[in-house]
């Protein structure tokens, strides 16, 4: 690892950007195949983005009143039974 010391700071950083967008690149191609139907990996989605296990209500209770509407996955999020009967 001695060639690392020849390095300027500005490589050193670049090659620490790279290692680290690799790494986030692995880790989502690892997402992606955990998930075995869109369904899933939609509502694993949803959990990670706006259910508070803190705030009243299931997670899909939460989703269905998500505020998000401008989300790509908005329409195909997962509603309680309770409200999909209201429709």
């Amino acid at each position: 690892m001695s060639y690392l010391n020849e390095l300027t700071p500005e490589q050193r950083q670049q090659l620490t950007d790279k290692s680290q967008l690799a790494r986030k690149a692995k880790s989502e191609a690892n997402k992606q195949k955990k998930y075995k139907t869109i369904r899933a990996a939609v509502k694993a989605h949803c959990i990670g983005c706006i259910y508070d296990p803190l705030a009243g209500g299931t997670s899909i209770q939460q989703i269905t009143n998500c505020p998000v509407t401008r989300c790509e996955l908005y329409e195909w999020r997962p509603i309680s039974k309770a409200s999909s009967s209201k429709d």
